[in-house]
């Protein structure tokens, strides 16, 4: 099964959503987390999927895509600003996340790594698959800064503890070590802020991560496989 995590930066009008859905379809994406999403529904990306969304007060919150062959057997939101959304399926989780971004946000962010997604997750039946837009890096090799320009994407120590605590596997160094795969390009520099974690117990059923720029936003979708949601079809429910 395919999954995917794309930022869609907060599209609204109905040609940039049907450019969304025909990328989705022609890559054939099963479960796709969104973040910077601006809309608690949307009839053109029902008609082929099933969409779970939180917004949030400032329209910059979070949803998930799932083919309609698949089962969710429960979903929960974070109500309050819309950055955290979760998917269960009989065997895994999916959670899409949007940390708050920007050097004014920093201390914001540290904190929602800190205190909002443990306690958001604490819920939220193992193993998982988390994915978004973290707006944050975990070590200077996900960073390259022009000379003379201030970092926008600080190493968060937060994000690393997080990332810890929870036995998580950042599966494109799993994967791509020596590949860079950064995500988003910016005046002055480029980072690699999205990614896609996966509990450690099953890091060997997502495989051939890769990025793609094929669908117009300011971040790379990043593609992958995952064998455990094959077993999540609506048919093989009694």
């Amino acid at each position: 099964m395919k999954i995917a995590t794309i930022n869609i930066a907060r599209i609204s009008s109905e040609e940039r959503l049907i450019l969304l859905l025909n990328y989705c379809l022609t890559q054939k994406f099963d479960v796709v987390g969104l973040q910077e999403v601006a809309f608690a529904s949307c009839p053109i990306l029902e008609n082929h999927f099933q969409l779970f969304a939180a917004p949030g007060p400032n329209k910059a919150g979070t949803a998930i895509l799932v083919a309609k062959h698949l089962a969710v057997h429960h979903s929960v939101c974070d109500r309050t600003d819309g950055r955290l959304i979760s998917v269960q399926f009989n065997n895994v989780s999916f959670v899409s996340l949007y940390a708050p971004s920007g050097r004014v946000f920093r201390d914001e962010r540290s904190a929602f790594f800190r205190v909002i997604v443990p306690a958001f997750l604490s819920s939220i039946k193992r193993p998982l698959i988390l994915v978004g837009d973290f707006n944050a890096v975990d070590g200077p090799q996900d960073r390259i800064r022009l000379a003379g320009t201030k970092p926008s994407t600080p190493v968060d120590h937060a994000l690393v503890a997080l990332v810890a605590s929870l036995e998580l596997v950042d599966m494109w160094k799993a994967l791509r070590p020596r590949d860079l795969g950064h995500t988003f390009t910016h005046q002055g520099g480029s980072a690699r802020i999205d990614r896609i974690y996966c509990s450690r117990s099953i890091k060997n059923s997502v495989t051939n991560i890769r990025l793609d720029s094929t669908y117009v936003t300011d971040h790379s979708a990043i593609l992958a496989h995952c064998s455990l949601l094959s077993e999540t079809s609506k048919e093989e429910r009694p």
